[in-house]
């Protein structure tokens, strides 16, 4: 508010100093410390300022009309302050205290994937699994102040892989489980791959400081997946030496996850993510039943 009060009182000084320039008469310039509101008000014919309640006195209320010349242009700005729409991106909007925005798209990670859960002898390998993820294509974000929240739709693959003599086969039920590769077979990789549609809601909160000009922030809430393909893909070489695949299709996946999210946001562009599934990703009879883990880096968050 004293803020607000010293932008009128300059206002009020200058326009004065105008007036005494036309060789009219220089009103008094009062100081008032903490009122409750100050009104500012204008029109062709002048600009008008009202005071309202001082400390100790919330009666009080001051008016003062400063004129403006015969034949005075008067030119404004106007700006909605609550709730404009506009597309943006990633970063916040300055100066205003309440927004809305239609973000670009943004969120694009590459991490690794880990499957708490798994049995060891499945043999599925952290270090060569991998995660691609579009957080969102499109999305909305509502902030206010240094706080926001988002909500949007995107995309995402998860590939577990083993590169061991073990691999990954389909048990027929529509579920998943492992076994040893052919006879004199050199194996190559074994991988399940799910596909999701992803439609995180985030809450984000930028943090009280400043790296190299960019203020952090942390990036936490659940991220809803829809499920709609998994698969199992195989790749050895025979006794002969012949390259061989095999693919399979038919793996009952969990249909709908819940996915706990969390993100530092250091300068936009380098964020550290985590993502965990509060879920087993199979369904299928006699699956291994594993969630799923994953960190990594994410793009433009």
């Amino acid at each position: 508010m004293n803020r607000i009060y010293h932008i009128a009182t300059a206002a009020i000084m200058a326009l004065t100093a105008f007036a005494a320039r036309a060789g009219e008469p220089v009103d008094t310039v009062m100081s008032v410390s903490n009122p409750a509101s100050v009104s500012i008000t204008e029109s062709p014919e002048g600009m008008r300022v009202t005071v309202s309640g001082i400390d100790g006195n919330s009666g009080y209320e001051s008016s003062y009309f400063q004129g403006y010349p015969a034949g005075a242009h008067v030119k404004a700005r106007q700006e909605t302050r609550w709730y404009p729409f506009s597309l943006a991106g990633n970063r916040p909007r300055r100066g205003n205290i309440h927004h809305w925005d239609l973000l670009a798209p943004g969120g694009l990670g590459l991490g690794m994937v880990n499957a708490p859960g798994a049995s060891r002898a499945m043999g599925l390998e952290w270090e060569k699994s991998f995660e691609i993820s579009w957080l969102h294509i499109l999305a909305v974000r509502y902030t206010s102040r240094s706080l926001g929240v988002s909500a949007g739709i995107g995309v995402n693959w998860r590939n577990y892989k083993v590169t061991t003599d073990t691999r990954l086969q389909p048990n027929g039920q529509g579920g998943v489980t492992w076994g040893p590769y052919p006879v004199d077979a050199q194996p190559r990789n074994s991988r399940l791959k799910v596909f999701s549609l992803q439609f995180p809601i985030l809450y984000h909160q930028h943090l009280p400081f400043r790296i190299s000009g960019f203020q952090p922030k942390i990036v936490v809430g659940p991220v809803l997946n829809w499920n709609s393909h998994a698969s199992l893909r195989t790749k050895w070489r025979d006794a002969e030496g012949n390259d061989m695949e095999e693919y399979n299709s038919g793996v009952h996946q969990r249909k709908f996850t819940v996915d706990l999210f969390g993100a530092l946001s250091l300068n936009g562009w380098a964020n550290i993510y985590c993502r965990y599934s509060t879920q087993t990703i199979l369904q299928g009879y006699g699956s291994p039943c594993f969630r799923s883990f994953s960190i990594g880096w994410m793009l433009m968050l």
